[in-house]
């Protein structure tokens, strides 16, 4: 989450003058003492309703395809669309597979490897790629998506 914070009323939104001890209230963490040669900051403080508005999750469920196992260069393709669109594709986005299903008495396998091939501002999509032989066709696998806009 590059380039902000919250805004903590009170607490941050003033930000001491140089030499006379006042405060000097702003929502921009740039120093008031700036000199023309020194842009401002575009780090700045939110309110804690705007930050949540730039983070989104969805979740979608992968089924393995006998295609993902026989062959290492097919992969599961997954995507998600976001509920409300970003406002556009600089954001982050964290991926996790996870398998529901999963318990000690289970075989051995190898986890697959999440690629994601594009995110737009409508949503994100990607690949899973298996190991020969490393998990169980037609299990279900639990794909997670979480991200913030910058």
């Amino acid at each position: 989450m590059a380039n902000f914070s919250f805004l903590k009323p009170t607490v941050n939104e003033a930000v001491r003058r140089n030499l006379d001890g006042t405060y000097l209230a702003q929502s921009s963490a740039a120093s008031p003492f700036v000199a023309p040669f020194h842009p401002a900051s575009p780090y700045t403080r939110l309110a804690c309703s705007d930050v949540f508005d730039k983070i989104q999750h969805q979740r979608t469920t992968y089924t393995v395809q006998n295609a993902d196992i026989n062959s290492p260069w097919l992969s599961g393709e997954w995507g998600v669309n976001w509920d409300d669109p970003m406002a556009d594709a600089a954001y982050t986005c964290l991926v996790a597979v996870s398998d529901p299903n999963y318990s000690a008495n289970s075989p051995v396998m190898t986890p697959p490897s999440v690629l994601v091939t594009s995110k737009t501002a409508s949503g994100v999509r990607g690949r899973l790629s298996f190991f020969p032989f490393g998990f169980g066709v037609g299990r279900a696998l639990t794909i997670e998506v979480s991200s913030w806009h910058d």
